[in-house]
């Protein structure tokens, strides 16, 4: 739960980061804008993937044995989905 939790807060705050975007804060600190976002994105995402392994591997403890594979592929697919609708 905890590692759920601080993954969850971590990925909120860098969420917000987006604002600094926004309200110019990276040129006045001489970071550029491209620079600035791509490291926020590569940060959200790797906070996200982070976080979801504890629930991952809790969900394959809750299928029967033999479909631990079918478990995954039916949510890494589903996350794919989610993230082309998004887009």
């Amino acid at each position: 739960r905890a590692v759920v939790l601080i993954g969850s807060l971590t990925h909120s705050a860098i969420q917000c980061l987006s604002a600094v975007v926004y309200l110019r804060w990276n040129v006045k600190l001489h970071v550029p804008d491209a620079l600035f976002m791509l490291a926020s994105t590569a940060t959200q995402t790797a906070i996200a993937q982070l976080s979801w392994m504890p629930v991952s591997v809790m969900l394959a403890q809750l299928v029967p044995d033999g479909l631990e594979s079918t478990l995954r592929a039916v949510l890494s697919s589903s996350m794919g989905l989610g993230y082309i609708v998004a887009n």
